[in-house]
């Protein structure tokens, strides 16, 4: 994966840019709409793929895959009104998130294509259009704006570097690839720093975008710079 010197002002008004866009309601709304095509998609598959070919999708995902349609919707209506607290443990935003992970694990379970949560091999053409539309709710790094499980003892943080972000690499996975982010051609600057300052391993009182800094101390007045 290439490295990206976060000193470096056109990579951190890259990084910016691409956390704000990850966590704008524009976002989680094509998300949210790409998932209902989606729904409806599988649906009509179980309902009219004949019984006689070998591909076969299973109707006991419906219920899960509409519940994380009504899971958008809610959340996405608490968004609109300013409540950021729908990306927390428990709350709709992340629920849909994480339940449309176990989706796309268990996507199709045939033995000749997944074992155990992997996909092992490329999907026939029928159910890789399907896997296609639900791909289409998915963008690499779309897990930034929710709580960080405290179960997760070795994840501080979901992004410890600019390249998980902002290399290619980044958005190739094992049987597909994740739409590049386009950049506008002039991007903002980065904010400036503000007054709240925490010491490593405290948790952040407020959520929003954290960058490392450097503390010096006076030796004579004991002064932070």
């Amino acid at each position: 994966m290439l490295l990206y010197e976060m000193n470096d002002d056109e990579t951190g008004r890259r990084v910016f840019w691409l956390l704000k866009r990850l966590t704008s309601h524009s976002l989680w709304q094509k998300k949210r709409d790409a998932w209902e095509g989606f729904a409806h998609a599988y649906e009509n598959a179980v309902k009219t793929w004949p019984r006689s070919q070998r591909e076969q999708m299973e109707a006991d995902k419906l219920p899960r895959i509409f519940d994380i349609l009504s899971r958008y919707n809610k959340g996405l209506e608490d968004l609109a009104k300013g409540y950021r607290f729908v990306w927390r443990i428990g709350q709709p935003l992340y629920d849909a998130k994480r339940e449309s992970g176990v989706i796309l694990t268990n996507f199709y379970r045939d033995p000749d294509y997944w074992e155990r949560g992997m996909q092992l091999a490329p999907y026939p053409s029928k159910v890789e259009a399907l896997n296609q539309l639900m791909l289409a709710s998915r963008f690499h790094g779309d897990q930034t704006p929710l709580e960080i499980d405290f179960s997760a003892v070795h994840l501080g943080a979901y992004w410890s570097n600019a390249g998980a972000l902002l290399s290619p690499d980044a958005y190739r996975y094992g049987f597909y690839e994740l739409p590049y982010p386009v950049f506008p051609a002039t991007l903002p600057p980065v904010p400036g720093p503000q007054d709240v300052m925490i010491q490593t391993g405290e948790s952040v009182p407020v959520d929003g975008i954290w960058e490392p800094v450097t503390v010096r101390r006076d030796r004579l007045l004991g002064l932070c710079h």
